[in-house]
């Protein structure tokens, strides 16, 4: 299988399986918490040597996953959000809170593109 079809292949794989695959990945996570932050403690400098070296990639990088997030709403934008203008932690807020702005900052997108 050439890498092209491949590619094609994995993207329609993971479309049809998302849900299955985001499963695993967070069961993953969750049972091997310890072997990543001892992972992340013993590699410290090469991690950070990394990120030295690629300011340039990273800011690409992090700049399009900030827009994913403000496009999609995801729950780490509207934290951010109900952050910036709340004295409230990360912890603190409820999922009904998060759903609650979510709602509103899609009906303020809403009149912002009818009365444009």
């Amino acid at each position: 299988m050439t890498t092209t079809k491949r590619k094609a292949y994995d993207k329609v794989y993971y479309e049809t399986n998302k849900d299955k695959i985001k499963a695993h990945m967070k069961a993953y996570y969750e049972a091997n918490k310890d072997k990543r932050k001892a992972y992340r403690e013993k590699n410290k400098d090469k991690i950070k040597a990394y990120y030295e070296a690629n300011k340039d990639k990273r800011k690409v990088h992090d700049k399009a996953y900030r827009e994913t997030n403000k496009d999609n709403l995801s729950d780490t934008y509207i934290k951010g959000v109900l952050i910036q203008h709340t004295g409230l932690s990360r912890a603190d807020i409820p999922l009904e809170l998060i759903e609650l702005k979510r709602k509103q900052i899609e009906l303020i997108r809403l009149k912002r593109e009818m009365f444009k």
